[in-house]
């Protein structure tokens, strides 16, 4: 009797060890999953304006600065206050905005009273903000810049 129940369990577990050597091959490939996503927009405001050239511009690209899109790109006078939508940026990307006087050169400086500052939501939550205003040091086209980067979202 234990002549035979020996082979007999013997021919089971080898069976067993073929069956699951068979099965790691016949599984399906993993997909890779599309990047995730977020909606981005920018809430502004600025005071005095006028004269400074101010621009609002942003956008989203590769890490590498490569494929723009999601451009946001804005000329402000006077007092203005509004919200732009980026739109859908994906986590594979960069996302930048930089307001910038134009009009400031060597030898003017920005007005005490004139300011643009601006802040970035992500999925209707704040991110980044920023300010541009006479406490900047630059003297030529002085710029505040946020960016979040693909490693952050």
């Amino acid at each position: 009797m234990k002549k035979t129940i020996l082979p007999f369990v013997s021919a089971i577990l080898l069976s067993s060890g073929f069956l699951t050597s068979c099965d790691k091959d016949d599984e399906p490939q993993k997909k890779t999953a599309a990047p995730a996503s977020h909606t981005v927009e920018v809430r502004y405001q600025g005071a005095n304006l006028t004269g400074l050239e101010a621009t609002l511009r942003g956008g989203s690209s590769l890490p590498d600065g490569t494929q723009e899109k999601n451009g946001i790109s804005l000329d402000l006078t006077g007092s203005p206050s509004g919200t732009a939508s980026a739109g859908v940026v994906t986590t594979d990307r960069d996302f930048y905005m930089t307001a910038t006087f134009y009009a400031i050169k060597p030898g003017k400086t920005i007005p005490s009273n004139a300011y643009l500052s601006f802040d970035v939501y992500v999925d209707g939550v704040k991110a980044r903000s920023t300010r541009l205003d006479n406490t900047n040091k630059e003297t030529t086209f002085p710029k505040a810049r946020v960016a979040i980067y693909s490693r952050e979202w």
